[in-house]
C-alpha cells in the first residue's frame, strides 16, 4: 500500500504542468481559422473563468476568432471565427458546453433551448469558420454559412450532403446553415 501511494505521489510530481497559453499563442492559434485574407483584422476572444468575455486582440473587419480546445468536449485543436454579430450565440454555446462537460449532452442543451424558442439566432449569411483537429497538422477546415429559420423551400436547396453543391442543414432552426462541400 506504501508503495502504491509513493508511486502515485511521484507520478503527480513529475507529471506534466498543463500548458496555459499566453494571449500571443491563442491570438496566433485562433486566427487560423480565418479566411487568409482577412486574419490580420480580426478581432480576438478569451473568456475568463467566470465567463466574462475579454478581447485580447482588437479587430476591423467585424470578424472575431477565438480558441475553443479550452472548452470541455472539444478536440485538441479547436480554432473558430465568425461574425462578431454572432458572440451572443457563441456564448450561449460555450455556456451549453461547460455547463454539460461534453458535446453530447451539450447537443441536448441546445435542441432544449431551441424547442423552448430561447436560443440566440446568429447573423444571416454569416459565414462560421473552423479549424478543428487532434493538432494543428491534421486539423481540417470546416465553413458554414447560417440561415437561420430557412427551410429547402425558401432556399430552394437539398437537406442532404451533395458532392456538386451546398445544402443545407438543421432547415427550419434557428441553427439553419448552409453546408460548404469539402470544407
Amino acid at each position: 500500500m506504501k508503495r502504491m501511494m509513493l508511486v502515485a505521489v511521484m507520478a503527480a510530481i513529475v507529471s506534466p504542468v498543463v500548458h496555459t497559453q499566453t494571449d500571443q499563442e491563442m491570438i496566433d492559434r485562433a486566427v487560423l481559422a480565418a479566411p487568409a485574407n482577412g486574419r490580420a483584422a480580426v478581432a480576438v476572444v478569451k473568456w475568463d473563468a467566470s465567463g466574462k468575455r475579454i478581447e485580447i486582440r482588437p479587430g476591423t473587419n467585424g470578424m472575431v476568432c477565438w480558441d475553443q480546445s479550452v472548452w470541455p468536449g472539444q478536440r485538441p485543436f479547436s480554432a473558430h471565427c465568425t461574425s462578431v454579430a454572432n458572440l451572443p450565440r457563441v456564448e450561449q454555446n460555450r455556456e451549453f458546453f461547460y455547463k454539460a462537460g461534453n458535446a453530447e449532452a451539450a447537443e441536448k442543451l441546445v435542441q432544449e433551448a431551441e424547442k423552448a424558442g430561447a436560443r440566440k439566432v446568429p447573423e444571416f449569411g454569416s459565414g462560421n469558420y473552423g479549424l478543428v483537429g487532434n493538432d494543428q497538422a491534421t486539423a481540417r477546415p470546416h465553413v458554414t454559412i447560417a440561415v437561420p429559420f430557412a427551410t429547402t423551400e425558401t432556399l430552394k436547396l437539398p437537406s442532404k450532403p451533395t458532392a456538386t453543391g451546398a445544402w443545407i442543414m438543421n432547415a427550419g432552426t434557428s441553427g439553419a446553415h448552409l453546408m460548404v462541400p469539402g470544407h
